[in-house]
């Protein structure tokens, strides 16, 4: 389990998280919601060691990540795959698959791993040497979860995975999403698709300025009035 206690994270003098506390049990998929400038990225990338906590705690199974190098937390299983795709577009797609599989504990199975990405994404599988930067944008955001998994995850962490799809593409995304929950990957998922990532969801939170208002499990959230109006339209 990776538990989140009383995290507090600052941009100079700007404060940017409050006391933010969460757990993310083992084999569940726990989605984060709000508005932009709520604090989603922030907390994957303070998650993730590209941010370093002015406070509180981050812990897997008992062992402590704030303080460590994004390096040492890909070690450990923690994988973030960023907002935006952030691929080599002058490379392959199979090369930026492979530099997903480079982290020390990963390289022995790249192998396995890549043939597991083709059958999760078959068409990358027919891509694999075609530039990153030729694919669609849908087929890019393929490359950069298959990329994560190379990296052998324990927890995966997506941020905004269905941003700029189409929505044909956006169905296909959450349920591969999905599909991967079910094969053994803890899912750490923010998303403004407020309606799939809850529905998604074993549980969720929403993140309001800096701080945790909501938590419950998805379909809770789903149904709840503040969560309908704010986010749903409804």
């Amino acid at each position: 389990m990776l538990r989140v206690e009383d995290l507090e994270v600052a941009y100079g003098k700007m404060q940017a998280l409050w006391g933010v506390t969460f757990d993310i049990p083992d084999g569940e998929i726990v989605s984060v919601v709000g508005a932009n400038g709520a604090g989603k990225t922030t907390t994957l990338k303070t998650l993730s060691g590209l941010l370093l906590p002015t406070g509180g705690r981050i812990s897997l199974d008992d062992r402590r990540l704030d303080g460590l190098s994004p390096a040492q937390i890909v070690d450990l299983g923690v994988v973030h795959v960023p907002e935006g795709r952030k691929l080599f577009p002058e490379m392959t797609v199979l090369d930026n698959l492979l530099i997903g599989g480079y982290p020390r504990t990963a390289r022995a199975q790249r192998p396995r791993r890549l043939a597991e990405v083709f059958t999760i994404f078959p068409k990358l599988a027919e891509r694999r040497r075609q530039l990153a930067g030729t694919l669609s944008g849908g087929e890019q955001q393929m490359v950069a979860i298959g990329r994560g998994l190379m990296a052998g995850p324990r927890i995966l962490m997506l941020d905004e995975p269905s941003l700029g799809l189409a929505p044909i593409m956006v169905e296909e995304m959450f349920r591969v999403i999905g599909d991967i929950n079910r094969a053994g990957v803890t899912v750490l998922l923010v998303e403004q698709n407020t309606e799939h990532a809850l529905a998604l969801a074993h549980r969720a939170f929403v993140l309001e300025s800096g701080r945790v208002v909501l938590a419950g499990t998805g379909r809770e959230l789903l149904a709840n009035a503040r969560v309908r109006e704010a986010f749903l339209g409804l």
